[in-house]
């Protein structure tokens, strides 16, 4: 399951204007029709066999995706990998551990993350706002154990979190994202994405604190957890993209796009804000108003 990008999708606003999108309208037939197999991604049957069926044309290459029959093979191949394992345990997981445990893990790997989201500011010209997030890291550290309580974002002093990154900082300075990609294990993304992901995990002072961050024994953990605590607070937007009469790849790829502008568009204004953690983002269907 792409468990990667995803930790930074989950961290970003909605206020842009959608994409266009790139799938044919949606075309009605009223022959009764009885498939062989389940309905491949991009298919949807509406009501009982013998009522209308809708199906949606699969996605073509256009400027924006170019490689989009590689990259629905690759996406089918992985969520067939999802379906079989990441789902089933990362629903589990959130079935078994307490939401006040998985919140306070979550906090602790953010608190970590403090330094190179401040850098970034830095490298954007809010000094302001770097202050901030190295101010929100010390009270968090000395007074919420480690960072396991927000204590810095509670209303009497609203220091909220606020997420960052070099491809952030790379859409500041007009970086275009360049062609869609979906990788195996790490999901949607584009060249500048996973430059700037790069260079943040090249960034990260943990591994030169030591121990025991620069250890095998906290780090495989670490990453499994946040694998599965990130693949379950997906699951409400994979349902809705499996809602979606777009297709499930399609209503992804545009979800993402339409995030990352979103976000660079907040950084650019000065907006930054906290992140949309908790607020399910879905694209209107083809015919909605926008």
């Amino acid at each position: 399951m792409p468990t990667i990008a995803y930790a930074t999708l989950i961290a970003l606003a909605q206020t842009a204007s959608p994409p266009a999108a790139d799938v044919a309208a949606p075309a009605t037939t009223t022959e009764p029709a009885t498939p062989a197999e389940p309905p491949a991604a991009g298919v949807k049957a509406s009501g009982p066999v013998m009522q209308d069926i809708i199906v949606v044309a699969p996605p073509r290459p256009t400027r924006e995706d170019p490689l989009a029959r590689t990259n629905v093979e690759i996406f089918k191949f992985t969520r067939a990998i999802d379906g079989a394992i990441t789902e089933p345990a990362s629903l589990a997981f959130k079935k078994a551990v307490p939401s006040p445990l998985r919140d306070g893990v979550r906090n602790v790997f953010n608190n970590l993350e403090e330094p190179m989201i401040a850098a970034n500011f830095l490298l954007q010209l809010h000094p302001g706002k770097a202050v901030e997030t190295l101010a929100r890291m010390t009270i968090n550290t000395a007074f919420g154990w480690a960072g396991l309580f927000d204590v810095a974002g509670r209303r009497y002093i609203n220091l909220p979190r606020r997420s960052n990154g070099f491809a952030d900082t790379l859409g500041y300075y007009g970086v275009k994202p360049g062609f869609y990609l979906f990788l195996p294990l790490i999901g949607p993304t584009n060249p500048r994405d996973l430059l700037g992901g790069a260079v943040d995990m090249a960034s990260s002072p943990l591994p030169w604190i030591g121990a025991p961050f620069n250890k095998l024994y906290y780090q495989a953990p670490a990453s499994i957890w946040t694998a599965l605590d990130t693949r379950a607070e997906f699951q409400r937007h994979l349902e809705a993209f499996r809602d979606s009469n777009r297709g499930v790849y399609v209503s992804e790829r545009d979800w993402y796009r339409r995030l990352r502008e979103a976000r660079i568009a907040a950084h650019k204004a000065g907006d930054h804000g906290p992140p949309v953690v908790d607020v399910p983002f879905v694209l209107p269907e083809p015919g909605e108003a926008k």
